[in-house]
Formats: C-alpha cells, structure tokens, sequence
C-alpha cells in the first residue's frame, strides 16, 4: 500500500529572538531563504524551498512538516476528519497543507505542490592554484533526515505515527525484556526503493517534547569540518559526538541551539526497502549500543517542549 508520505520535509521550531537563531542555523550550516519580524526560513544545498522553520514566540517546537506521495492525500484525511482543512501557507514554495495532531500535542504539517529552488552548486573537490585542504567554514546542510519525538505515551506515539503516515517498523529497542519497550525507529515504506533507515523515533520519556532534529550534511568531511567550526565559535553547547549509530550505520554530531533545540549533523551508509528486516534489540538505558562516547543523561533526557496552538496565540 505504501506510506501517504515521500519524506520529512522541515522541522518548525519557536524562539523568542529571531537573530540569535539566525546565527546558530548559519553557523550550523543553513542558508537563509527569508527572514521578517515573525518568521524565519532556513533551506540546505538540495532543492526544498526550505528545511528549517523558526517563527518567533517561547522556546520550543511546533510541528514536523512531511511531504505526501500526492494531492489525493490531503483530500482523504480532511474527508475522514483527521486533519483540518486545506491550507495554503504563506511560505517559501507555496504549495498545500492539511494539519494534525500527534499523541503529545505535536502539530504533524502534511503538505505538497511546494515549488522547488535551483540546487546550491557542489564544493569543488579539486583543489585551486592557490588552494588548501584545510577547511574553515560551516558545514553545508543537504537536507532534513528525521525528527525524534520523545513521549510518555511511546505506545499510542508509535501506534499513530505508524498508522496515520503508513510507516513501517525497522528497529525496536527495549531494556530488560522486550515487554520493556524504550524507542522505535520506523521509516518509509516506498516499496523497492531505497530509503533512510528512519524517518521517526520515537524514544520513551518522562517529558514530551523533540528530542533532535537531524540533517543530511553534503558528505562526512562535513561532520568534522561543521564540528570544527562550531567549536571555534565558543558559545555553542556540544551535546554528544563525533560518534556512529550502530543502527542505520549513520556518523552523527549533535549540538545544541541558544534556546534548547538539539541539532544533528547526520551522514548515512545504509539505506532500507519495504523488504529490509525488523529487529528486536536489547540495549541499556543510556542507548550504549552506539560506538563512540557513552551519551550523557543531558542528551538521553532532553525534550524540547511542544508549543501549542494555544501558546502560539498568546505570544502573538
């Protein structure tokens, strides 16, 4: 049958000072599409007219924005009553959304016929005349990967993204016995076609929130080279990395922004179909199945909080 969507398609994020993001996004390896007094939009090297969302109000996080395979699918939920209606969002790309509403108060965007920009050119790999090998510069941002939506509520969380979207399972994670459920990954289903190992986590907690927002970076130099170039900016908070998910075989480096929001830089060597197989795995609380440094409990705990329609109002 297949998943309603292709993909993720921005993550929309709430802060109280609109520069300060600007920076931290810049810094991290973002492009800014547009910026007024309410709303920034930050886009990647790719073709999405942009990946990054801040709209101005109290610290936390709105929705997660996912691209649907078709038109056909913003019709059918807004038939069934599970979304409102049909939106046209005065955004960058334009196009069409319908809105819902996860477990834990996450708005879910479900849009489409959103225009494409030019594609940022390549860095070029041969080296110049007067060129170096050392790079002092941000990294460059592909694209949006996945979102991590932590909850107390992991079952019905799990149940109604994997429903609602048409995900399909790909690693659970469980401490003690498998009854013990502690995360599940789960991705897209596009039939033979290759795609991210997930394009959701969901991680049991004692607070509701997003735990990460994570992007594909152009290639794994840009992990080093963006870590490099945050640290010598001293004032941005690193939260765990350069390491390597064990699961989806994926080099990560998580930061966090001014207003805790935590960032991933996120580079892939596997990729799933509908046909990849499912496991079970048993891993200890602090998620020690990964290689590198043990996660702290400020990066196993965190949420940032979900901002409500009715906060959003209030902070109008």
């Amino acid at each position: 049958m297949g998943s309603l969507i292709t993909g993720i398609a921005y993550a929309r994020l709430s802060a109280p000072d609109l520069g300060v993001m600007q920076e931290f996004l810049e810094h991290f390896g973002l492009v800014t599409e547009f910026r007024d007094e309410h709303r920034l939009y930050m886009r990647g090297t790719g073709a999405a007219p942009f990946i990054h969302v801040t709209e101005k109000g109290p610290p936390g996080t709105i929705a997660y924005g996912y691209e649907v395979i078709d038109d056909a699918v913003l019709a059918e939920l807004v038939h069934g009553g599970a979304a409102t209606g049909i939106e046209h969002p005065d955004e960058p790309g334009g196009g069409r959304r319908v809105v819902l509403t996860d477990p834990n108060g996450l708005l879910v965007e479900l849009c489409s016929g959103r225009s494409l920009l030019e594609p940022l050119p390549p860095r070029a790999r041969l080296r110049a005349p007067a060129g170096s090998s050392v790079r002092l510069e941000p990294a460059r941002v592909r694209r949006i990967a996945h979102g991590v939506v932590a909850t107390p509520r992991l079952a019905d969380t799990t149940r109604w993204f994997n429903s609602t979207l048409r995900l399909i399972p790909t690693d659970e994670l469980y401490v003690g016995t498998p009854d013990n459920a502690l995360g599940m990954f789960s991705r897209v289903d596009r039939g033979e076609e290759p795609v991210d190992h997930h394009v959701v986590f969901m991680l049991r907690s004692n607070s509701a929130g997003s735990h990460h927002v994570s992007f594909e970076v152009d290639d794994v130099d840009d992990i080093f080279a963006g870590h490099d170039h945050l640290r010598r900016q001293g004032r941005y908070e690193h939260v765990r990395g350069i390491g390597r998910h064990a699961l989806g075989s994926q080099i990560f480096d998580y930061w966090m922004s001014p207003y805790e929001q935590m960032h991933e830089h996120w580079y892939t060597t596997e990729q799933m179909n509908a046909h990849s197989g499912f496991n079970a795995i048993r891993v200890d609380a602090e998620l020690g199945h990964d290689h590198g440094e043990k996660p702290t409990p400020r990066f196993v705990r965190h949420a940032s909080p979900f901002i409500g329609r009715a906060e959003r109002q209030g902070a109008a």
